[in-house]
């Protein structure tokens, strides 16, 4: 790929939350963040913070129960992602940063359970917040997984853990 996004060599520190209404007070708690870190670390000022919209009437459509994929009230997506600069010693700010963004967006919306997109995950997220919290979605992706990838070939990115 030739975006300068999937560059090889970079490392990207990533994190997301679902939603399903922005939170303005939430939002700005986001902006005024990253004014604090970009201030504190200037190099770091090419962090992205992205709030993803899209039409959801076909998807609200679909009975879910059908499905084992689980964020079908998930109305918008949200994605941080810093890249520190290799040995830069600011991995571990990056990380904290993206933590602390997350828990605000997931903050916003108190009643509901921390959710995931699968292809902006950080990795310390529960398999639920990826793959959704009816035990029965994550049984049904394991059987899926066990029937059509049982060498786990396809285990390379927040992997579906195989039936045990």
């Amino acid at each position: 790929m030739n975006d300068p996004l999937c560059t090889s060599g970079k490392t990207h520190i990533t994190t997301t939350a679902g939603l399903q209404v922005y939170n303005t007070t939430a939002q700005r708690q986001i902006y005024e963040l990253y004014n604090q870190k970009v201030a504190e670390h200037p190099e770091l000022g090419s962090t992205r913070v992205v709030m993803e919209g899209y039409s959801v009437e076909g998807v609200r459509d679909f009975n879910s129960d059908l499905s084992a994929f689980p964020h079908r009230d998930e109305y918008l997506l949200t994605y941080f992602d810093a890249e520190p600069k290799p040995d830069s010693g600011l991995e571990d700010f990056a990380i904290e940063w993206a933590k602390q963004t997350r828990d605000l967006w997931n903050a916003g919306q108190p009643e509901r359970l921390p959710t995931t997109y699968l292809n902006y995950a950080f990795g310390d997220e529960p398999l639920e917040a990826i793959y959704g919290y009816e035990p029965w979605r994550l049984e049904r992706l394991r059987a899926l997984k066990a029937e059509y990838d049982p060498n786990n070939r396809f285990g390379y990115y927040n992997p579906i853990p195989l039936p045990k």
